[in-house]
């Protein structure tokens, strides 16, 4: 009987395990992605064919995502349906952090250092 015991012990531990970690791996996948719009005009704001918002001259709108995905494409759109700015990240871009800030137009130090975001 003694066996019987100690696999039933190591099963409810692993699926304890697995348990935990999934609720863990499940905390670490939302991030706050705020997006500023540093023109002149508003901007409409899409990943893929999706409207996240519509983001005011001077102001910035918070993407609160909902799970990790491997790839994110923002895109910034004038009111008339024109592509101005597009920025593109990997989930890796995110790793350890709650919120990332992207800027339209970019910050200098990111247009320099960066191939994620350009203006058409």
């Amino acid at each position: 009987m003694k066996p019987f015991v100690s696999k039933t012990r190591i099963g409810l531990l692993l699926i304890f395990l697995v348990t935990v970690s999934s609720v863990l791996m499940a905390c670490d996948a939302m991030i706050d992605i705020r997006i500023h719009n540093q023109t002149d005009q508003t901007l409409k704001i899409y990943t893929g064919d999706t409207i996240i918002g519509n983001a005011f001259p001077g102001e910035r709108i918070v993407w609160e995502t909902g799970n990790f995905l491997p790839k994110y494409n923002i895109i910034a759109k004038d009111i008339d349906g024109n592509v101005l700015y597009t920025a593109n990240y990997t989930r890796d871009d995110f790793k350890g952090k709650k919120t990332f800030d992207v800027y339209f137009p970019p910050l200098e130090d990111e247009s320099e250092n960066s191939d994620n975001i350009t203006g058409e």
